[in-house]
């Protein structure tokens, strides 16, 4: 679309992939490109329908009058039997916890299968909008099931461009939620921050202006956790055949994380 690639132009004083020095601009910036980014997402994805979000009523209505990309697949998801599909318990994860992962993070092993207060935890889509009326509603009707997950991604988009034009100067500030007492030669800080496809965690130690050690915990971990979201899905899967569990696997996978890469490899006992 022409309005992102407006809007990448517009963030930053200088080409932003480049390693020059930049500065983040204004709101004013880009709040004309965030409302074209807006109107043709409405357009492309609900029928430019602002009311879809409302409640489980003006959702259903939409729903079935709609043939927009998103309205398909729901429509796909229904026509199928998948409504329901991989409904299992969600655990999201909760909110600052770098102060008590801070030492586990300088843990490779932990990075790689992390868990908090002895438990797997996903930060997704549905993560974030789990409280929302609809999604709530939706819940009670389907669990946390792939319908519900994927009506979660659609509403995150038009909520975070919701806040973008509400109030841009906070959504570009970081929130650096622990930070270790600084010695004259030694400083170690931890942030966490909400990206596209969930939580992110940085944490950084610097020695005499260096930097000694550094730490990326990434939503992937936690959502594709060995033991996690997409394990726990897998095995409620019922099927006949094994396309019809590919299918189903690269469902709940795109439900979680849709930039997430994979491969379905099955092996025979």
């Amino acid at each position: 679309m022409y309005s992102v690639k407006q809007i990448k132009l517009n963030l930053f004083n200088s080409n932003p992939f480049s390693l020059d020095p930049k500065i983040l601009q204004s709101g004013d910036n880009i709040k004309a490109q965030i409302l074209k980014l807006e109107q043709q997402l409405l357009i492309l994805l609900v029928d430019g329908n602002t009311d879809v979000f409302t409640d489980i009523s003006r959702f259903n209505i939409w729903l079935k009058g709609s043939n927009s990309c998103v309205a398909v697949f729901l429509k796909y998801l229904q026509k199928s039997n998948y409504h329901n599909l991989a409904n299992v318990q969600a655990h999201h994860l909760p909110k600052n916890i770098c102060q008590t992962t801070a030492k586990l993070l300088s843990n490779q092993e932990f990075i790689k299968k992390p868990f908090y207060a002895n438990k797997t935890h996903e930060t997704t889509p549905l993560s974030r909008q789990c409280n929302n009326h609809l999604i709530k509603q939706l819940s009670n009707i389907h669990g946390d099931s792939v319908f519900t997950r994927a009506v979660a991604q659609i509403l995150d988009i038009f909520i975070f461009l919701e806040k973008v034009k509400k109030n841009y100067i906070k959504i570009k500030a970081e929130n650096i939620c622990y930070k270790n007492k600084s010695t004259a030669n030694k400083t170690s800080a931890a942030v966490e921050l909400e990206a596209a496809r969930g939580r992110l965690i940085h944490q950084m130690h610097i020695e005499n202006n260096h930097i000694v050690d550094y730490q990326i915990l990434a939503p992937t971990q936690w959502n594709f956790h060995p033991h996690g979201l997409l394990s726990k899905q897998i095995k409620t899967l019922t099927y006949k055949t094994k396309e019809e569990f590919i299918k189903k696997v690269a469902l709940c996978v795109n439900a979680i994380d849709p930039c997430v890469g994979f491969n379905i490899e099955i092996k025979y006992a």
